[in-house]
C-alpha cells in the first residue's frame, strides 16, 4: 500500500513539474500566430492546394472552394498582416524611441 501511494506521489510530482514547466515558458505571441498560420496551411495543403502566398490570395474570395479552405486562407492572410504590424512596432520601438 505504501508503495502504491509512493508511485501515485511520484506521478503527481511529474505532473506538477510538467505544469510548472508550462507556466514558466514565456508567452510568445509571434510564435503563436506563426503556429496558427502553419496549421491553416496544413489544412490547405491536405486538400491538395498550394500554400504559396500568390495562391492563397485568390482563395480569400473563391466561392468554388470549401468554406474551411477559405477560412484557412483568411487565417494565413490575417496572420501575415499581424506579423508585419508586429515587426513595424518592433522597428519603431527599437529605433525610434
Amino acid at each position: 500500500m505504501a508503495n502504491k501511494n509512493k508511485d501515485k506521489d511520484s506521478e503527481l510530482e511529474i505532473s506538477q513539474k510538467e505544469l510548472q514547466d508550462l507556466i514558466e515558458k514565456p508567452f510568445d505571441p509571434k510564435r503563436n500566430i506563426q503556429d496558427l498560420a502553419a496549421s491553416a496551411a496544413e489544412v490547405i495543403a491536405s486538400a491538395g492546394f498550394s500554400t504559396h502566398w500568390d495562391d492563397i490570395l485568390p482563395m480569400l474570395d473563391d466561392e468554388h472552394i470549401q468554406e474551411r479552405l477559405r477560412l484557412a486562407a483568411h487565417i494565413i492572410f490575417r496572420a501575415k498582416l499581424v506579423l508585419e504590424e508586429m515587426e513595424k512596432g518592433l522597428f519603431v520601438t527599437q529605433y525610434c524611441l
